[in-house]
């Protein structure tokens, strides 16, 4: 292949991975377009979503786990230091994090990493793929798989940001699944990150304290339930 590219004097070959009945699908459906998707719209991201998303993952809830993480990566940057360079390829992430168990349960992690490396195939370069499926990778003993850093590794960010990546991708996952919708804030000083939340957040608490840090620092929650006192007193 190489000695091919030589001969005829390139560098690079594009292939188009459909044909020509999908081309005049897409030319008639975009014609009022200039021929482009538009910018809220990414195909490979909506198939995955109309094929793989739980049916209870509703878009409000979408909403509410894209704004965690954000919130997240805003408030970390003290550490990271990175402007938050990746915060497109983390929410896609954090909109894909629930594909995995449309298959099962059990490592559904696993899956989500398999499904993303197959299907992010529309307007997403090789590092772009990478980044969001080993974050979709990650279930919460680890921030890194080592054995996919180390083969990938000329793709991905430094090691340091990915960690960083990782954990805010985690977090979010675990906060999510436990906050019924709650309003989440965080503040991080003094290499403390405390997170507030108008509910409780019993299920995430014993995760988080197992979660793995990409530099130490501490991690206080502070929630509370806001049951009306009728309820309180069993009236």
């Amino acid at each position: 292949m190489i000695l091919s590219l030589a001969f005829i004097g390139t560098e690079s070959v594009i292939t188009s991975s459909v044909g020509v009945r999908e081309g005049v699908f897409l030319e008639q459906l975009l014609r009022e377009d200039n021929l482009k998707f538009p910018y809220t719209i990414n195909p490979s991201i909506t198939s995955i979503l109309d094929r793989f998303i739980p049916l209870d993952n509703i878009e409000k809830k979408q909403k509410s786990k894209l704004k965690i993480a954000s919130k997240l990566y805003a408030k970390l940057q003290i550490d990271i230091k990175d402007e938050q360079r990746y915060e497109s390829e983390l929410l896609w992430a954090v909109k894909l994090s629930s594909i995995g168990k449309t298959l099962t349960i059990y490592k559904s992690h696993q899956h989500a990493f398999y499904i993303a490396m197959q299907e992010l195939n529309y307007s997403f370069t090789h590092e772009q793929m990478l980044l969001i499926s080993l974050l979709l990778r990650m279930h919460g003993k680890e921030l890194l798989n080592k054995p996919l850093f180390q083969s990938f590794e000329p793709l991905l960010p430094q090691k340091k940001t990915l960690l960083w990546l990782s954990f805010i991708y985690t977090l979010t996952v675990f906060l999510h699944e436990a906050s019924n919708s709650a309003n989440i804030e965080f503040t991080y000083h003094n290499k403390t990150l405390l997170i507030t939340s108008d509910r409780p957040l019993y299920l995430a608490k014993e995760k988080i304290k197992a979660l793995e840090k990409p530099v130490p620092f501490a991690i206080i929650i502070e929630d509370e339930s806001k049951v009306p006192k009728n309820k309180e007193l069993g009236i």
